[in-house]
C-alpha cells in the first residue's frame, strides 16, 4: 500500500507540471499479474500505479477506439504519447503496460506477446486445480503467480496467528465450523478454511464479475484499496480481497 501511494503521488506531480516526451519514456515500465495491471517508474517494480482496463470477451465488447485483448478493453494508439504513462503503444496498435505481454482477443499475437485466449500454448482453466504449480486461474487462463507476492512462509506455530486462526504449511488459515465460514475463494476443510476449488464456479473471466470484480480460482474478487474494504479473514492483496495468510503481529 505505502509503494502503491508513494507511486500514485509521483505519477500526479508529474502530470501536474506536465511531462514532455522525454520526461514520459522514463514512465514506460508495467506488469500485469493476478492482481490486476500496473504501470510502474522502472523495471524494479518497486513503485507502480494501477492501470484499469473494462473487461471483454470479444471484441463487441469494447466501445468504439479500444481493443479486446487478454488484458481487457485497451486503447487504440500510433505512437507511445497516445497511451497512459505506464503504457506503450504496441505492435498491434493498442496501448498496454510497457513490459507486459499481451494478445489480442480473436486476432494473432502483437509485440512477440505471449499467446493469447485462442492460442494452444495457454492452459484455459475454471479453477487453480487445473493449472501448473505456482500458477494461478486468473480470468480463464493459468497465469503465474506475482513474483513481489507473500513469501511461501509466514508462520512456524497456531499462536503466531492471533486467535481463531491456525498455522498450516506456513500460512495462517481461519478457523471454521458451525457458524464460521471462510473467505471469498476457500472452502472449510478439517476446520481450517484452505484455497481449494469451489463446489459451484462463480465465473470463467473477469466478465463475468462485473466492474469492480476479478475472476480468481473461479470465484468474483472485490477490487480494493485497503484491508478495510475487505470481509473478515481478508486482505488487500494487489488491489484484490482474498484470503488473509498473515501471522497476527504483521497483520495492519
Amino acid at each position: 500500500m505505502v509503494r502503491y501511494l508513494l507511486a500514485l503521488s509521483l505519477a500526479v506531480v508529474a502530470g501536474a507540471a506536465g511531462c514532455d516526451r522525454h520526461e514520459r519514456a522514463h514512465f514506460r515500465y508495467g506488469d500485469c499479474n493476478p492482481g490486476g495491471c500496473f504501470g510502474c517508474i522502472d523495471n524494479s517494480q518497486g513503485q507502480c500505479w494501477p492501470l484499469p482496463y473494462d473487461p471483454c470477451r470479444t471484441p463487441g465488447d469494447c466501445r468504439t477506439g479500444t481493443v479486446c485483448t487478454t488484458i481487457g478493453c485497451a486503447a487504440t494508439c500510433a505512437v507511445d504519447e497516445d497511451c497512459r504513462q505506464g503504457e506503450v503503444c504496441t505492435a498491434g496498435g493498442y496501448c498496454a503496460p510497457g513490459d507486459a505481454r499481451t494478445t489480442p482477443v480473436g486476432g494473432s499475437p502483437a509485440d512477440g506477446g505471449s499467446p493469447g485466449l485462442t492460442d494452444p500454448g495457454v492452459i484455459p482453466c475454471a479453477y487453480d486445480g487445473q493449472c501448473n504449480a505456482g500458477q494461478a486461474c486468473v480470468a480463464g487462463q493459468c497465469t503465474h503467480s506475482p513474483s513481489c507476492g507473500i513469501p511461501a512462509a509466514l508462520c512456524s506455530t497456531s499462536a503466531d496467528c492471533g486467535t481463531g486462526r491456525a498455522c498450516s504449511g506456513g500460512l495462517c488459515h481461519l478457523n471454521c465450523g458451525g457458524s464460521m465460514g471462510c473467505p471469498l475463494g476457500q472452502i472449510c476443510s478439517s476446520g481450517a478454511c484452505y484455497d481449494l476449488t469451489p463446489q459451484h464456479a462463480e465465473c470463467l473471466l473477469d466478465g463475468d464479475c462485473g466492474a469492480t470484480f476479478r475472476c480468481i480460482n473461479a470465484t468474483c474478487h472485490p477490487l480494493c484499496a485497503r484491508d478495510s474494504q475487505c470481509g473478515t479473514g481478508e486482505m488487500c492483496d494487489q488491489g484484490v480481497c482474498r484470503a488473509d495468510p498473515r501471522p497476527a503481529v504483521s497483520r495492519k
